[in-house]
């Protein structure tokens, strides 16, 4: 039965992001109209290949429908330049060509107009205007993003501070669906990596150059795999959700070490990894381990708790501890240097959820129910729990500023709420969800599912409303936005000059600060 159920539960989130086909008589509360954005070119700044083309990417939602067709005109200057070309399908939800303006037409007004025909006869239409500058704005790294949000406690802050407005450096469409999993930067390139619902090989790691997004390499994996990707000392560690764990060499892609978790058949695994000096932590349940990050030997093996109902959190490292997580169980506590079990927190409040912790002042900070806790990590008490009357059942990490504590909700936006008093500063209201993801039953559906990343002044997260944010974060203010037009449910990565994201839809993106 546990297993149907499971299987029944992963089968229709599955089906409802790739075709979203019967949400309009299920779910009243998400975006019902359907969507089409032109993600590529945008308003503010757009990617310039060395040719000279303009990248043209648009992504595509309808509740009730699959698109058929979707074409594109081109007017220059008010002069028709392309009429109605095809669009080619990189997705399911995104189409895209190269715009190549031979006479390469500086300071004109440029005017892209797409049309998509969905094969129950209905048509969308959408229409962007940008003038044409040949920028190539150049993506300058400094420090590397390996694990999510940047290190193994997942503080998210980042010692760069990007100002707004960003403008896009470059698009590349992997051809595959991007869940929960998070870009991360190391020697100089962004590796991500992909689902595969429809058990059709599309599960895989990516490399991507950092300065053109050009695809280096891809290495292809036995499933989908939902989560955080690591890396360190020049390898790339990914886990699918059967279990095979895999190190990649990440300058060319060839398997340096693979193992297979004996993990609970019933339950994938969608965990997400962590890698801290030299060790990779990996698996859940009995089949949690350490292993030596170079050759793969296992250090330490958990023999003190069952995996239990799969959750979609990574696992944090403290001074002490890896503090791991079973979606029907709670939180566990394992010695990080022996992996003995060490404790375990069963509160009802703490059994349902997916936020995965961030550590900050020797204490972790995570999301369940409608409440905040506040939990020691040595021992597993609860030191603080607040409550909200708002929904908090979303995979949000909360981020910790000088004056604020940050995160997403699964109907109010993004919340800021005060460190000392816990009582909410601001929110952020983000629009409908998409798709009905991961809060179906929530009405408003305003979900952020991604853990928002601090730059200076300027906090940066996406959301299943398929756009990216930028906002002050004394006010809340949104201060910079992209419409991507697929759900986003990863964090962004930063480095350098240069923020990089992903969508549902398989885009990645780089943004760059205007020069």
């Amino acid at each position: 039965m546990r297993k149907a159920f499971i299987a029944l539960f992963f089968g229709v989130v599955c089906c409802l992001l790739l075709s979203a086909s019967d949400t309009g008589g299920l779910y009243g509360n998400v975006n019902k109209k359907g969507s089409i954005e032109i993600t590529s070119p945008d308003g503010e700044g757009f990617p310039v290949t060395m040719s000279g083309a303009v990248p043209v990417v648009v992504n595509i939602y309808h509740p009730a429908s699959q698109a058929k067709e979707v074409k594109y005109s081109c007017l220059v200057d008010g002069k028709r330049l392309i009429n109605n070309k095809k669009l080619i399908r990189k997705s399911d939800w995104t189409w895209s060509d190269m715009l190549y303006l031979t006479n390469r037409p500086y300071g004109k007004s440029i005017i892209i107009r797409v049309t998509a025909t969905y094969k129950n006869g209905e048509k969308m239409e959408k229409e962007r205007r940008f003038t044409y500058n040949n920028r190539k704005p150049l993506v300058n790294l400094d420090k590397e993003w390996i694990n999510l949000r940047g290190d193994a406690q997942h503080t998210g802050i980042s010692e760069i501070s990007l100002t707004t407005p960003l403008r896009m450096t470059w698009i590349n469409n992997i051809g595959a669906h991007i869940s929960f999993t998070s870009p991360i930067i190391h020697q100089h390139k962004v590796f991500v990596a992909s689902v595969d619902e429809e058990r059709k090989g599309k599960g895989a790691v990516y490399a991507l150059d950092s300065q053109t997004g050009n695809l280096l390499w891809k290495y292809p994996v036995n499933n989908a795999i939902r989560n955080s990707i690591v890396a360190e000392n020049g390898i790339v560690y990914a886990q699918t959700e059967q279990g095979s764990l895999f190190a990649i060499k990440a300058s060319d892609g060839s398997l340096c070490w693979g193992r297979q978790l004996h993990v609970n058949e019933e339950s994938p695994l969608i965990d997400g990894l962590v890698v801290s000096n030299g060790v990779v932590y990996a698996g859940s349940g009995l089949a949690l381990c350490a292993l030596d990050a170079k050759s793969g030997d296992v250090i330490w093996q958990n023999s003190g708790w069952n995996q239990g109902e799969a959750t979609a959190a990574t696992p944090v490292v403290t001074e002490g501890m890896l503090v791991s997580f079973s979606q029907s169980q709670g939180l566990y506590g394992n010695d990080i240097l022996t992996g003995e079990f060490k404790w375990h927190t069963d509160r009802a409040e703490l059994i349902h959820r997916g936020s995965s912790p961030a550590l900050y002042h020797g204490l972790l900070y995570l999301l369940s129910g409608q409440s905040l806790f506040v939990i020691q990590p040595e021992t597993g008490r609860i030191v603080v729990r607040k409550e909200y009357p708002f929904s908090l059942k979303t995979s949000s990490t909360p981020l910790m500023t000088d004056k604020l504590i940050v995160f997403g909700s699964a109907t109010e936006g993004l919340i800021g709420i005060d460190r000392e008093t816990l009582e909410v500063v601001w929110k952020v209201p983000t629009g409908q969800t998409l798709t009905p993801i991961t809060s179906p039953l929530h009405d408003p559906l305003a979900d952020v599912e991604s853990s928002s990343v601090l730059s200076g002044e300027i906090i940066y997260f996406g959301a299943s409303d398929g756009c990216l944010y930028g906002i002050n974060k004394e006010s809340g203010e949104v201060v910079w936005k992209h419409v991507a037009g697929a759900p986003i449910l990863g964090s962004v990565a930063i480095s350098g000059n240069a923020l990089f994201a992903v969508d549902f839809g398989g885009n990645v993106y780089a943004f760059t600060t205007a020069p």
